[in-house]
């Protein structure tokens, strides 16, 4: 069975799935790399950051306007003051913000993962090396032609590392490859019932596991890159 997991993009879409990475769960647990990723370095990507809550988990997210978080809902279930949000490139060198407030999706399901999307507020202004990557508007949605022009989607997670080393997460990793399934409705096969507008990715060669909840799926768009999912769930 190939890998795969779950993306929520912030527009039409509301999901991208991928098959495989063990029994389904949310991406906020911390067992598995990026696969056959790289290093992320970019200072554009400074906007991708850890989402960690005191009272245990970390999640990625996306600085996406001046202060504003997006992440995945299962991500932002503790108290608003448990959350510190990270920027950096690894969890021994970063600059760290409080959360003043935190939005979660009205109709989001903890049980189906449907609609797992959510916004942190930070109490401070972010570092001066980070700029927001906006989400995908409405009228560059995800369509069935990205599948078959075979549109670049780069997917970054700060995961772990080694799969036999829980504690080497924490490391900002990326790849890129295209997607493959587009669920818009309901009866989608490769998602929960009611993911409809889920956009799924097969991982092959490389793909987002365990670890990289609520981190972005990147587009470019007419020369600006734009967030066009959120890493949701994994299944079979």
């Amino acid at each position: 069975m190939r890998k795969s997991l779950g993306i929520l993009p912030f527009g039409l879409l509301t999901g991208l799935l991928f098959s495989g990475c063990g029994q389904e769960l949310p991406l906020g647990f911390l067992d598995y790399p990026i696969i056959n990723g790289e290093t992320d370095r970019t200072i554009e990507h400074m906007a991708v950051v850890v989402v960690s809550s005191s009272q245990g988990g970390t999640c990625s997210g996306t600085l996406i306007a001046p202060r504003v978080i997006l992440t995945a809902a299962h991500c932002a279930e503790a108290p608003t003051d448990t959350y510190s949000v990270l920027f950096g490139y690894n969890m021994n060198n970063y600059t760290s913000r409080e959360v003043s407030e935190k939005w979660v999706h009205p109709y989001y399901s903890s049980y189906q993962l449907v609609n797992d999307i959510a916004l942190m507020r930070l109490s401070s202004s972010e570092p001066s090396s980070a700029t927001p990557i906006p989400h995908l508007p409405y009228s560059e949605r995800v369509t069935q032609s990205d599948i078959y022009n075979d549109t670049p989607f780069t997917f970054v997670g700060f995961g772990v590392t080694d799969p036999d080393d829980e504690m080497s997460f924490g490391v900002k990793m990326k790849f890129t490859d295209g997607i493959d399934w587009i669920c818009e409705s309901s009866n989608c096969p490769w998602s929960n019932p009611g993911h409809e507008n889920t956009i799924c990715q097969n991982q092959s060669p490389s793909g987002l596991c365990q670890g990289d909840s609520g981190g972005p799926a990147f587009v470019t768009r007419g020369g600006q890159e734009y967030v066009a999912g959120i890493a949701s769930y994994v299944g079979q």
